[in-house]
């Protein structure tokens, strides 16, 4: 059953996490179930939206007091809109953070536990692709002609680094690309040993980069 799976991969998850030193933290959730009724017709707070939020909120409100780094894990139900359907209903949100660590070094390090987790879950085709929101920034600020198509080509494993400094010498751009190099090698030393494709296109909004 969906629950049974849903069960195993949390039992999967838990024990990962808790392999590279997570520790839980479980925001307060209302325990009453969503059906399909219409959106407006829901109580306001019966499930939260979105997890990572939460988490946000205790991190923002506790870092003073923590002695970084620190590793956390969280997951339970939460509630997702529908808007095609205009209608509520639940699903499950699983994540970890990791703070007060190199950036780099710190997502190499959830990216590997991402990529076990799949893996003990037996999902069998997989492609790592990371990309690098400051890459087209740099290109932007520095004003070069056609950046968006610029970076729409550079995908593909590491000789598209070489490419990518003839577009430009912006400060941006050449981070950008050593961070990429630093996260290869800090997954290559966690233990990945299959090809990682880069994308300097971004797959995401802006918002969603740190």
């Amino acid at each position: 059953s969906q629950a049974g799976k849903l069960k195993h991969l949390f039992r999967l998850s838990e024990g990962i996490f808790e392999k590279w030193g997570y520790l839980p933290v479980m925001p307060s959730l209302y325990q009453i179930p969503l059906d399909d009724r219409p959106e407006e017709s829901l109580p306001q707070g019966v499930l939260r939206t979105s997890l990572a939020k939460e988490m946000l909120r205790v991190i923002q409100t506790h870092l003073g007091d923590m002695i970084l780094p620190v590793r956390y894990w969280y997951g339970g139900p939460v509630s997702v809109v529908i808007p095609q359907k205009n209608r509520v209903t639940e699903t499950h949100e699983l994540g970890i953070e990791f703070v007060g660590s190199e950036l780099m070094t710190a997502e190499a390090e959830v990216i590997s536990i991402a990529l076990e987790l799949l893996k003990a879950a037996q999902i069998k085709e997989l492609r790592l692709t990371v990309g690098h929101q400051a890459f087209l920034e740099g290109l932007l600020e520095s004003n070069v002609k056609g950046a968006r198509q610029k970076v729409g080509i550079l995908q593909g494993n590491e000789e598209i680094f070489s490419q990518a400094q003839q577009f430009s010498s912006h400060q941006k751009c050449e981070r950008a690309i050593e961070d990429l190099k630093w996260l290869a090698r800090g997954l290559r030393e966690f233990g990945y040993k299959d090809p990682i494709y880069y994308d300097l296109e971004p797959f995401m909004d802006a918002h969603a980069y740190p």
